[in-house]
């Protein structure tokens, strides 16, 4: 007997964890670093409730959090998203 065929969602999800095989892990503390070297940054910058999310992105690195930071008009909290190429550096 042959088998159904794969669902779209089976075939989504192997495709997405082939490309996340080689997408490199990026902490918090170097996303902390790269917002701090921004030349529109004053003071400090601070990062949390980082991390990435493995169900979106096939083919690229996806995190997400939350930054703290000011760039002369007052400090802001925003959440962002992260997205880099896959072996990519910060």
């Amino acid at each position: 007997m042959s088998q159904p065929p794969p669902s779209a969602q089976s075939v989504l999800s192997s495709v997405i964890s082939t490309g996340k095989s080689n997408v490199r892990k990026v902490a918090a503390e170097d996303i902390r670093r790269f917002i701090q070297s921004q030349p529109n940054i004053v003071g400090q910058v601070t990062v949390s409730n980082a991390r990435s999310n493995a169900e979106v992105g096939a083919s690229s690195g996806i995190v997400l959090f939350t930054a703290r930071y000011d760039t002369g008009s007052g400090p802001v909290e925003r959440p962002l998203v992260l997205r880099h190429a896959p072996g990519s550096e910060t």
